[in-house]
């Protein structure tokens, strides 16, 4: 249980008021919802402010006023859906509880408003890298259906592929890859390089995924492929069982 959950019981407790329990859970779940802040952010701004004054919450959160009408508008708690789906994909628990069918409604509600499925956030990831990078299988499918860019970079000029492949995601390599290919653009998939001169191959032979790497063979992806530091994905991997799948 979290601080906030303690002080708005004991709130509700003191006053036996269940209005002032609700605008307190109001107040936290719109300030995680619209800012996407770490738990212990939200909980020392709700310690400081007055249980009434959504504003002074947002304003101790450096949201400014049109953020603040924006966020508690008609509709307050769908503003902002990429935003919500992008939360919907990373490693935060109480966001990723979000079930499927939710998180379809959702995405097809950001679509029908016109915002971009392939949207990024500050560290310049899309939905789609980080429903790889973390394993949502469902919803990496959902979003290449809804028309999210495989080919996609992030920062460090990777494809949500190089995130799969890193973190030893199977199911979504294959559904990335699939997507490519009806497409026409699995070849080009398999051979883009980030930053780093690195192709996905190279990533998941240096996490060992056996999986992931006879998949990637299996698709095209070349074993003489060499990064910026000159090493194949062979150079790349300790393990001695992959490594010999991994021998040019």
């Amino acid at each position: 249980m979290s601080r906030v959950d303690r002080d708005v019981g004991a709130v509700a407790a003191a006053e036996d008021d269940s209005d002032a329990l609700e605008r307190l859970r109001a107040i936290r779940r719109a300030v995680r919802e619209a800012l996407g802040r770490e738990d212990d952010a939200v909980d020392d701004a709700v310690d400081d402010a007055n249980d009434e004054d959504y504003a002074t919450v947002f304003k101790d959160l450096a949201l400014d006023d049109d953020g603040v009408a924006e966020t508690f508008g008609d509709d307050a708690d769908d503003a902002a859906c990429m935003a919500r789906v992008r939360r919907a994909c990373d490693a935060d628990e109480d966001a990723a509880a979000m079930d499927d069918d939710e998180f379809d409604r959702l995405l097809a509600r950001a679509a029908a408003e016109g915002e971009d499925v392939n949207a990024k956030n500050a560290d310049g990831d899309d939905a789609l890298h980080l429903a790889a990078l973390y394993g949502r299988v469902n919803r990496a499918r959902a979003l290449l259906a809804r028309g999210a860019d495989a080919l996609g970079r992030d920062e460090n000029g990777g494809s949500a592929l190089h995130d799969a492949s890193a973190s030893g995601h199977v199911e979504i390599v294959r559904a990335l890859c699939e997507s490519a290919s009806a497409s026409g653009k699995l070849k080009e998939l398999i051979s883009m390089v980030d930053d780093d001169g690195e192709t996905p191959l190279h990533l998941a032979a240096r996490g060992e995924h056996r999986d992931v790497v006879e998949y990637l063979l299996e698709s095209g992806a070349t074993k003489d492929a060499r990064s910026l530091a000159g090493e194949t994905p062979h150079d790349a991997c300790e393990d001695a069982d992959v490594r010999a799948l991994l021998e040019i």
